[in-house]
């Protein structure tokens, strides 16, 4: 069952890409780049790039597709990424793809739109979270979970999603010491 995503991320309601003259977020939100593959089934970082594709107790394949022309009118991307899942054995099995926004210190507590275009080969819902980490070494806060996790129904028909959340602080959250907090 698959759902395609070419995203065209803004935030807070303002185009990121390297164009704009602000620093992006999301990165390869277009699906521009995919230096390590074209497609993958196991679960990393192996086709499109800065994102990584995983599966917990399931089975699935991510992969580039090329836009169509109507396609390419409708999100100005030459490709997009697919997500095919193949077996979902048990209720907490899951696919994910997602990506780190580095420094959990720019958006906390800031309120965040999250803009994407996408569709599946069937009606379903997918899910949308915002995690907070807080990286490791020294004794940093526990990562939090689940921040403005929402439902979104699909159909079969590309549709643009907009998911706003405001971001929890980090007033009173211990850092790591690596650096590494996303």
């Amino acid at each position: 069952s698959p759902v395609d995503f070419p995203i065209n991320p803004t935030i807070n309601g303002t185009n990121v890409t390297p164009f704009t003259g602000f620093k992006n977020y999301i990165i390869n939100g277009n699906f521009d780049v995919w230096q390590r593959g074209t497609s993958q089934t196991s679960s990393d970082y192996g086709s499109d790039d800065r994102w990584y594709n995983g599966s917990i107790g399931s089975t699935k394949t991510h992969s580039q597709v090329a836009c169509t022309d109507t396609e390419r009118a409708l999100f100005n991307a030459s490709k997009f990424s697919r997500t095919v899942v193949s077996s979902v054995a048990g209720a907490d099995n899951s696919v994910l793809k997602f990506q780190h926004i580095e420094d959990v210190t720019k958006l906390a507590g800031k309120t965040v739109t999250v803009s994407f275009l996408a569709k599946a080969d069937s009606n379903k819902n997918i899910a949308i979270e915002f995690i907070q980490n807080f990286g490791s070494g020294g004794t940093p806060s526990a990562i939090v979970n689940g921040v403005g996790s929402q439902k979104v129904a699909l159909t079969t028909t590309w549709q643009k999603k907009t998911i706003t959340v405001t971001l929890p602080s980090i007033v009173g959250k211990t850092l790591g010491t690596d650096g590494v907090y996303t």
